[in-house]
């Protein structure tokens, strides 16, 4: 989006929380890489993003272990109680397609 709108438009980027992947990469790409091995919400997805279209949780598992994850990923040091209201907002499908588009950078933006 900031490459398309230039310079004229964007004087800088600042990316929080966010992936940048090189020209002509996805950021699916950096999935699995060794730069985002401590990627916790990573972790949480459940299904084939490539097939099932959409990054895909489960926010009310019953699994322990997946629980424990996703507190980790999402709250880290939020109370319980705001844990488990915040858990019923979260959605368990994030389409894929942001996730997808190459990456389009130049020298000029």
């Amino acid at each position: 989006m900031a490459e398309a709108l230039g310079p004229t438009k964007v004087k800088r980027l600042v990316y929080f929380a966010a992936r940048m992947p090189a020209n002509g990469k996805l950021v699916l790409d950096l999935l699995g890489t060794p730069g985002e091995a401590d990627n916790l919400a990573a972790l949480m997805i459940l299904a084939d993003l490539r097939v099932v279209g959409a990054l895909r949780i489960d926010p009310n598992n019953s699994d322990a272990a997946y629980a424990t994850k996703a507190r980790a990923a999402f709250y880290a040091d939020v109370p319980e109680a705001t844990v488990a209201a915040a858990f019923n907002l979260l959605t368990p499908d994030d389409p894929v397609q942001p996730y997808a588009a190459v990456a389009v950078v130049t020298a000029a933006r």
